[in-house]
């Protein structure tokens, strides 16, 4: 949503986005004028920092290449790979999740609350901490996947669902979930 509405007459907006993400990201973005640079890795290391690996272009490639200013990025609070390779351009970290990075070009942690905010601060300084509520759009309308989720869940059309947006992943969850066989359909 960031770089969906950041304003084009004061910005140039660039999106990474990896072959293997979900096409439908894309597609909310489609007449928003962003730059979309698709990139291809051959894996991703399970641990901390998430080496990304073979990945083509690298985001100091892109940053150099198309005189990236700064970054806007959410981790879970901790920098990840790629960004811990980047230093010549500051950092604004949407952190999620209270973890806590201190490399030195991160320039805020955007909580997106109090409660974020207060697990980031034990280790980052006030003066790099902010908390910011992430807003949200309407549901897409006549959306082939939510009706197939709310169907499959007998969810009227009326009905409201909050819950929390995540990718497609079976890995994400617990262990006990995982050894149940559930699965994760994406929409």
């Amino acid at each position: 949503m960031i770089a969906k509405y950041l304003d084009r007459n004061a910005y140039n907006v660039f999106l990474m986005h990896g072959t293997r993400t979900e096409k439908n990201r894309l597609e909310y973005l489609k007449d928003s004028n962003i730059t979309i640079i698709h990139f291809e890795y051959e894996d991703t290391e399970p641990a901390w920092p998430y080496v990304i690996n073979k990945m083509n272009p690298l985001l100091e490639t892109v940053v150099t290449d198309n005189k990236i200013d700064c970054i806007i990025t959410a981790t879970p609070g901790q920098t990840i790979y790629p960004l811990i390779t980047i230093r010549s351009v500051p950092i604004l970290l949407i952190n999620i999740f209270g973890s806590f990075a201190v490399q030195k070009n991160i320039a805020k942690h955007i909580c997106i609350s109090e409660e974020v905010k207060k697990l980031a601060k034990r280790v980052v300084n006030d003066d790099k901490l902010e908390v910011q509520y992430i807003p949200s759009e309407r549901p897409i309308t006549n959306s082939e996947g939510a009706k197939k989720i709310r169907d499959r869940f007998a969810i009227k059309e009326t009905d409201l669902v909050f819950g929390r947006i995540g990718r497609a992943d079976d890995s994400i969850f617990d262990k006990a979930r995982r050894a149940t066989g559930s699965k994760i359909e994406s929409s």
